[in-house]
C-alpha cells in the first residue's frame, strides 16, 4: 500500500522524537561518565601521574632524549616513580621504554619497511610488549613477526595498521582499548584461552575481519570492541562470558549468526544495533532487561526467542525490525519503554503481557501486519502513539479500567470499523482516533470530560454514539462530528 502523506509525516515525527530520547540517554550518561572521569584525574594527579604525562609527551617528540643515557634519565627526579622506571632509548627502527626489571617495552616503530621483525631483544634486554601507537605508521605497516618474548599489546599498539593477522601473545590477560582500532585489512583473529576481557574498542573498525575465535575463559566484551566489523559473518560467545558492554557489536551488517551464552548476565545498549543480517537471537536465561536500541534497525531479524524472567524492555530494543514476525512476551516483564516495537512492519499477534506495569509511547507504532490489540489491566493511561498507523488491525478494545487515551494513540488505524470506550475513560487525547478511514462508530461514555483537538478528524464515515448531556455531545456539535444518541 502507498504510504500516505499524513503516514511521511508520522514516520517522519517517530524518527525525531526518537533520535531526542536517545541524545538524552546518550547525555546523561556522558554526564556520569564525565563526574566520574573528573574523579579518577583528580585522584591521578593526587598521585603524581602529571609526572608521566609529561614524560610521554617528551618521549614522543622527534628530536628530544631518545639519546641520553640510563645514568642520566635515572638521575632525574621527576622520573621518580613513574611507569618509564629506567629510560627511554632507541635502537635501530625502534624507540623503546627500559623498564628496571631489565625488560623492554616498544614504542615507536620509525622506519619505513612494510613488513617489520620484532627483536626478541633490544640493548640485550627482552622485548616483553608493543606500546601504544607503536605501528601508527605511514605507510602503513602490513607484516608484522611477534619476537619471541613479546607477552602483550598495550593500548592502540596497532591502530589503522595494514596487517591481515597477528597472533596474540599466549598468557595475555587482556586486549586493551583500541589495540586493532582501524585494522581493516585484518582478516582473522583468534583470542588464547587466557584472555579474561577483551576491552573498548579492540577491534573496532577492522572492516575486513570475518574469523573471529574466542574460547572460555573470555568473561567481559567491551564496547564498540568488534564495532563496525562489517565482514564478520558468524560469532559464537563462549561459556563465562558474563558481560557485553554497549554497542559491542554495532553496525555489524553481516553478521548472521550470534550464539551468546547461559553464563551471559549483562547486555549493553545498542549491543547490535544496525547488524542488518541477523535472523534469529535467544536472549539467555540470566538476562533479566533488555537495553535501549538493542536490536535497532536490524532490518532481518525474523525471530527471537525471550526467556522467561525477563523483567523489563528498554527505549526501541527492537526499532524497525522491519522481518520480525512474532514475539512472544513472557508474563514476567513488567516495563516497557518507548518504540519498543516501532516500524515492525511485519509484526503479528504479538500481545502485551498481562502483567504489564508500565508502557512507553510509540511501542507498536507503524505496525502495519498486526492484526489485534491488547491493553493489560494494570496500564490505566494509553500512551501516545501506542497503536498509531496499525492499518492492519481488526478492532480496538479499550479495557475496563483505562482512565485516558493517549494522542495518536490509534490514529491512522484505516481497518477498525467500531471502538468502544468503556465507562471510566475521562480523556481521549488530540488525535487518538484520527484518520480512521473505516471506522463507522465510536461508543463514548459520559464520564468522559476532555476531548484533544482533531481526536476524530479525517474519519468521513464516523459517528460519536453518545448521550446528549455528554462533553462528547458538546464536542460533537462544536467540532462538527456527525453524532447519535447512545
Amino acid at each position: 500500500m502507498k504510504e500516505t502523506k499524513k503516514q511521511r509525516a508520522l514516520r517522519k515525527r517517530e524518527k525525531q522524537a526518537l533520535e531526542e530520547k536517545l541524545l538524552l540517554e546518550k547525555k546523561k550518561k556522558r554526564k556520569k561518565t564525565a563526574v566520574a572521569v573528573t574523579a579518577c584525574v583528580l585522584a591521578a594527579l593526587a598521585l603524581g601521574l602529571g609526572i608521566f604525562f609529561a614524560v610521554r609527551a617528551t618521549f614522543f617528540s622527534e628530536d628530544a632524549v631518545f639519546k641520553r643515557t640510563v645514568k642520566e634519565l635515572t638521575a632525574e627526579k621527576n622520573f621518580e616513580g613513574s611507569p618509564l622506571e629506567k629510560a627511554v632509548l632507541s635502537e635501530g627502527d625502534f624507540l623503546y621504554a627500559l623498564y628496571e626489571d631489565g625488560s623492554v617495552t616498544l614504542s615507536r616503530y620509525t622506519g619505513e619497511e612494510t613488513a617489520v621483525v620484532i627483536p626478541d631483544e633490544l640493548n640485550g634486554c627482552p622485548v616483553v610488549a608493543v606500546g601504544q601507537n607503536c605501528f601508527t605508521t605511514e605507510p602503513p605497516v602490513r607484516e608484522i613477526t611477534l619476537g619471541k618474548n613479546i607477552k602483550h599489546f598495550e593500548s592502540f599498539a596497532f591502530q589503522n595498521a595494514g596487517i591481515s593477522h597477528i597472533e596474540i601473545p599466549t598468557g595475555a590477560t587482556v586486549i586493551k582499548e583500541g589495540t586493532f582500532v582501524g585494522c581493516s585489512s585484518l582478516k582473522s583473529i583468534t583470542v588464547p584461552d587466557t584472555v579474561k576481557e577483551i576491552e573498548s574498542g579492540a577491534f573496532y573498525l577492522c572492516s575486513s575481519l570475518e574469523e573471529v575465535t574466542l574460547f572460555e575463559g573470555l568473561e567481559k566484551i567491551g564496547s564498540y570492541a568488534f564495532g563496525s566489523c562489517s565482514a564478520l559473518e558468524s560469532i559464537i560467545i563462549p561459556e563465562g562470558v558474563t558481560a557485553i558492554d554497549e554497542h559491542a557489536f554495532s553496525v555489524c551488517s553481516a553478521l548472521g549468526s550470534v550464539s551468546l551464552p547461559e553464563s551471559l548476565e549483562a547486555l549493553g545498549g545498542y549491543a547490535f544495533n544496525e547488524c542488518t543480517s541477523l535472523k534469529t537471537v535467544k536472549i539467555p536465561e540470566k538476562i533479566k532487561g533488555l537495553p535501549e536500541a538493542l536490536f535497532n534497525n536490524c532490518t532481518a531479524l525474523e525471530s527471537v526467542s525471550l526467556p522467561e524472567g525477563l523483567e523489563s524492555i528498554g527505549l526501541a530494543a527492537f526499532y524497525y525490525c522491519e522481518a520480525l514476525k512474532s514475539v512472544s512476551i513472557p508474563e514476567s516483564v513488567k516495563e516497557m519503554g518507548d518504540y519498543v516495537f516501532c516500524h515492525c512492519i511485519s509484526l503479528d499477534n504479538t500481545f502485551l503481557p498481562r502483567g504489564l506495569e508500565k508502557l512507553g509511547e510509540y511501542v507498536f507504532s507503524d505496525c502495519t501486519s498486526l492484526t489485534a490489540m491488547y491493553i493489560p489491566p494494570a496500564i490505566k493511561d494509553i500512551p501516545a502513539y501506542t497503536y498509531a498507523s496499525c492499518e492492519s488491525l481488526a478492532e480496538i478494545v479499550i479495557p475496563e479500567g483505562t482512565v485516558s487515551i493517549g494522542h495518536y494513540a490509534f490514529t491512522s488505524c484505516n481497518t477498525v470499523k467500531r471502538v468502544t470506550v468503556p465507562v471510566g475513560v475521562e480523556s481521549i487525547g488530540i488525535c487518538a482516533f484520527a484518520g480512521m478511514e473505516s471506522v463507522l462508530s465510536v461508543d463514548v461514555p459520559i464520564t468522559v470530560t476532555s476531548i484533544g483537538e482533531g481526536a476524530f478528524v479525517d474519519s468521513p464515515e464516523l459517528v460519536l454514539r453518545c448521550s446528549e448531556d455528554s462533553f462528547a455531545w458538546e464536542y460533537a456539535a462544536e467540532y462538527k462530528v456527525k453524532a447519535e444518541k447512545q
